[in-house]
């Protein structure tokens, strides 16, 4: 069995998210994944969402976000519909008892000359895991520099964004499990994760209303220690939206 069939065969469902009028995209997956067959989720679209109605409504906690972040006086439209999104994709697989997802966003790009590390990942990971990060950025390296600003972030507790408690420092750096698995820390992004049945019923708990960032949202979990989480080095999947010079844009973005 070839690489991508072996990772397609590791998961009940695969999701794409994304949005409807992004046709564009959509015509780039099958290229940009190499083939893997997958659902196309469309989730919430800005042009069409009002905050101030969501939170009417008790789908968003403006206080609750405010309380973790330090950028602003509310969540941004673009990040609070990539919200939307990844929280029905939870929402899906409780209501339909999908035991295990691949979730991407409509940027993921698998890279081609990791694929073949992906059974070497699952015969390392531990059974009982729950989310299992394959792109991610920062904090995936632990070195003693690392080491000395994980226990001086505990002591003063800084962070140019968010409100982050001692405790959370303790994690906040991926650790060594294993040589294709680590213990994940406090990640950025969104673009290509796994979670359990398990997993996606603690995050749709948490994220209900909504209060964090999607990729937040993930990282709370972890680094409070309400998830068992994982990372996958080498990383299988990068994002279009971060490479230098791309046309893409993030989900999060507020496109124009």
């Amino acid at each position: 069995m070839d690489a991508i069939h072996f990772l397609q065969n590791q998961f009940d469902k695969i999701y794409v998210l994304s949005i409807a009028r992004l046709t564009e995209r959509h015509q780039l997956l099958q290229q940009n994944l190499l083939g893997l067959n997958y659902h196309l989720f469309f989730g919430a679209d800005k042009n069409d969402i009002d905050l101030n109605i969501e939170t009417k409504k008790g789908n968003y906690d403006n206080a609750k976000y405010l309380a973790h972040n330090k950028d602003g006086t509310t969540m941004r439209l673009g990040a609070y519909c990539c919200a939307i999104g990844h929280k029905a994709i939870y929402e899906d697989m409780i209501n339909n008892n999908i035991e295990k997802a691949l979730i991407l966003e409509d940027d993921a790009l698998l890279i081609k000359e990791n694929l073949n590390e992906v059974v070497s990942v699952f015969n390392e990971l531990p059974i009982d895991w729950e989310l299992l990060y394959f792109g991610y950025e920062k904090n995936d390296n632990y070195g003693l520099k690392e080491k000395f600003k994980k226990y001086f972030y505990q002591l003063l507790q800084p962070h140019t964004l968010l409100n982050l408690k001692a405790n959370q420092f303790k994690k906040y750096y991926a650790t060594p499990y294993s040589k294709h698995i680590w213990q994940a820390g406090f990640h950025d992004c969104t673009h290509a994760y796994a979670v359990t049945l398990a997993g996606a019923k603690k995050l749709n708990e948490l994220q209900t209303p909504i209060a964090f960032k999607s990729d937040n949202l993930l990282s709370f979990a972890v680094t409070l220690n309400l998830i068992k989480a994982y990372i996958v080095k080498p990383k299988i999947f990068d994002q279009l939206s971060i490479q230098q010079n791309s046309a893409i844009e993030s989900l999060i973005t507020e496109i124009k």
